[in-house]
C-alpha cells in the first residue's frame, strides 16, 4: 500500500486528478479491495476495481467514461 501512496502523491504533485483502476482478479478478497478503496479515499482519491482482464474491456468502459 506504501507505493501506492507514493505514486498517487507524486501524481497528486502536479495537480491533475488521480483516479486508482483496482485489478480485481477472482482470488482478490472484498476486504482487499475495501482496504485499498478506503486508503485512496483518505488521500482524496477515487478507487474503482476493474475486471476487464475477465470480462472484456467493453464492461468497464464506464469506468473511464465517469470520468472523463
Amino acid at each position: 500500500m506504501s507505493n501506492l501512496e507514493r505514486h498517487v502523491k507524486n501524481c497528486q504533485s502536479y495537480g491533475v486528478p488521480v483516479i486508482v483502476a483496482i485489478n480485481r482478479y477472482t482470488p482478490d478478497t472484498d476486504q482487499e479491495i475495501d482496504t485499498i478503496v478506503k486508503g485512496m479515499g483518505q488521500l482524496g482519491n477515487q478507487a474503482v476495481p476493474c475486471t476487464h482482464w475477465a470480462d472484456g474491456s467493453a464492461k468497464n468502459l464506464w469506468c473511464l467514461k465517469s470520468h472523463l
